[in-house]
């Protein structure tokens, strides 16, 4: 592409973008050129598509679109050592997608790489959760859990085999992200999360994610602790067929009223396996780009969609 770049302007096969020999930013590695006959026509980046018309500067084009990211020569080769990383690379690149410069990148990822995060909850959402906070960057999991794999569990956990049932489920979950990611530290908790436990959690981690489904009432609990104690709190879960995200990060009034609710005794929760999926990637989502410092939930927010319809109910 250099051939359509003006005089002294260059990019590195790094996506570094370079001028007279200076490094001025990083070009998104995921750009598309939109080529008709020779000449590129369009440039596809995170902002949308930009078309070349006669007379345009290529490189405003690049900064119209969102695919140039500019930075000092330091951060412009952190960024570059990044999308290199094996561990990193794909992370790095959606967090270019979202950033205005090579700095945010970098406290965005910063961020990942030293917030500590209680998963509470281990099951069909929270295992899945635990893998993705890991996969993302998460260094430091903490993990609360002191069921046991059951057979039932097999059609909608992903991560346990026929080999794990009867083993707690927060070993297990340890036992596979460390033999993913070796630079994760875990600590395991294998008990129920009571309120003076949740506020331990809040109180001693960056942020929490709340997937459990039991004792009832847990959840409005542990939003009124994370609005007392502004943590970020962040719960996935289900009502019947509606899918529910949750997250809480300071004080608000919005945190739900506890109520005496009683299951009966023969009770089934649902859970679904691809709702457990969608709920796990929502979760993780929102933890992460609230980490991230970019996004903005408010106080206090819900989501939540209709499981058979995708349709919004919150």
């Amino acid at each position: 592409m250099d051939d359509n770049l003006p005089d002294g302007w260059r990019i590195e096969t790094t996506s570094v973008l370079s001028r007279d020999g200076d490094n001025i930013g990083i070009l998104h590695p995921a750009t598309l050129h939109e080529i008709v006959g020779d000449e590129i026509s369009a440039i596809l980046g995170p902002a949308g598509r930009v078309a070349l018309t006669e007379g345009t500067n290529y490189i405003e084009a690049l900064s119209a679109c969102g695919a140039l990211l500019l930075g000092h020569r330091e951060e412009i080769s952190k960024v570059s050592t990044l999308l290199q990383s094996a561990r990193m690379s794909r992370t790095t690149s959606y967090l270019c997608s979202i950033s205005g410069n090579c700095r945010q990148v970098l406290t965005a990822v910063r961020h990942i790489q030293t917030a500590r995060v209680a998963v509470v909850g281990c099951g069909g959402i929270g295992s899945l959760a635990a893998m993705l906070l890991a996969g993302s960057g998460i260094r430091s999991l903490t993990l609360v859990d002191n069921d046991t794999i059951e057979e039932s569990n097999l059609n909608r956990q992903i991560v346990w085999s026929k080999d794990d049932i009867g083993q707690l489920k927060s070993d297990v979950l340890a036992r596979e992200l460390q033999r993913r990611f070796d630079d994760v530290s875990l600590a395991l908790y294998p008990r129920r999360a009571d309120r003076s436990f949740l506020q331990l959690l809040l109180s001693e981690n960056d942020a929490v994610l709340l997937t459990a489904d039991s004792p009832l009432g847990i959840v409005p609990a542990a939003r009124r602790i994370a609005a007392r104690l502004c943590s970020l709190l962040v719960t996935g879960g289900y009502s019947f067929k509606h899918a529910i995200v949750t997250v809480t990060n300071s004080q608000s009034n919005s945190a739900g009223k506890e109520g005496n609710w009683q299951s009966l005794e023969f009770c089934i929760p649902p859970s679904f396996g691809p709702a457990n999926a969608l709920l796990a990637g929502a979760t993780t989502s929102a933890l992460l780009h609230q980490l991230c410092e970019l996004a903005d939930y408010g106080a206090s927010s819900i989501f939540g969609w209709d499981v058979d319809t995708l349709k919004n109910s919150a």
